[in-house]
């Protein structure tokens, strides 16, 4: 019983520690657990470490290792919380390396087991990444929003705030324009963007991107160092991505093109690395329109059909209506 106690103090503190935006401490303690499970072959720890360790290298963006781990628990067990988490973690790796067909069933599946067994934290974790890495993605904004609609009341029934909702009115409202309901938004936010975390990061992206569309690049600036200086530190792929796109936009607003050429060229990289193409076609349409203000008119018309073409595959229409409208423009 002691090492069992042990292996639960090792999760519990992991849980803690990626509260507070530690992750890579939060990765090694799931880690302590599994090796004190291994040790104890003590069987039902295996299958709570192992959809720790999914969760945690899932979040850091390790796609391929987190499917490895999450392939275990789902090949050793069937209706329970681990497998929900697992079923997850399986279907977000997916999404986020373009294949989204075959994680949206999953992520349903997910939901209607969370419901069934009464996994309250897995359907709210179920509902937030359907949401986030299926809806969002195709531009479904409105479905999106109704889905993290229903995982905030879940939560508020169990007596918990959860920051995905207010993250996602942010980024909906921020490229819809709304400016009023995005600093609302913004507000709802606070409390939960902790110094040093993502949401810490994802908070000052909003704002260094409201900044940009209100033309104060003074505050912008600042906003976007510490989104850099977070997205670094975190290795959060989203940010780090949207960062750059961020300060490539930064440099267009100053006519500086070089330097905007730069940070884009720096997001599409950045971009190829996580696999997403969902990514990588939000850089390129920040790259095309560098090249534009340059005059390298041959390659923006290159660089937005290849945009194009990658959001296409993904069905991610509000992206796809972004750069078909540049397409348009440019001809």
């Amino acid at each position: 019983m002691g090492n069992a106690n042990e292996i639960e103090s090792f999760l519990l503190e992991s849980i803690r520690l990626e509260k507070v935006g530690d992750l890579l401490p939060a990765l090694d303690q799931a880690s302590l657990a599994l090796q004190q499970a291994e040790n104890d072959q003590l069987q039902e720890y295996f299958l709570k470490a192992h959809t720790r360790i999914a969760w945690l290298l899932m979040v850091l963006g390790r796609y391929r290792d987190a499917l490895t781990h999450a392939e275990w628990v789902l090949e050793r067990s069937r209706a329970t919380p681990e497998v929900v988490d697992a079923l997850i973690v399986k279907a977000t790796c997916l999404s986020e390396t373009n294949q989204l067909n075959q994680a949206e069933p999953l992520l349903q599946r997910a939901v209607d087991i969370g419901r069934f067994i009464q996994y309250k934290q897995g359907l709210i974790h179920g509902l937030h990444n359907l949401a986030n890495s299926i809806l969002l993605i195709r531009g479904k904004f409105s479905l999106a929003l109704a889905a993290m609609e229903e995982a905030q009341q879940i939560a508020e029934d169990l007596g918990e705030k959860h920051w995905g909702l207010p993250t996602l009115k942010a980024y909906v409202y921020q490229i819809t324009g709304d400016r009023v309901k995005l600093r609302q938004a913004l507000d709802e936010l606070v409390p939960f963007a902790h110094p040093g975390t993502r949401l810490a990061g994802m908070y000052y992206y909003l704002w260094s991107r409201l900044a940009l569309d209100e033309g104060d690049l003074t505050q912008a600036e600042e906003y976007l160092r510490l989104t850099i200086r977070i997205a670094s530190q975190t290795g959060i792929p989203h940010l780090q991505v949207w960062g750059r796109i961020a300060n490539s936009l930064f440099f267009r607003l100053k006519n500086e093109s070089a330097s905007a050429h730069g940070w884009a060229d720096n997001a599409v990289v950045q971009a190829q690395q996580t696999g997403s193409d969902h990514l990588l076609g939000q850089a390129l349409i920040e790259r095309a329109q560098v090249e534009w203000l340059q005059g390298d008119l041959e390659q923006t018309e290159k660089t937005l059909l290849e945009a194009l073409h990658r959001l296409k595959n993904l069905r991610a229409d509000y992206d796809v209506a972004v750069a078909g409208f540049l397409l348009c423009c440019f001809y």
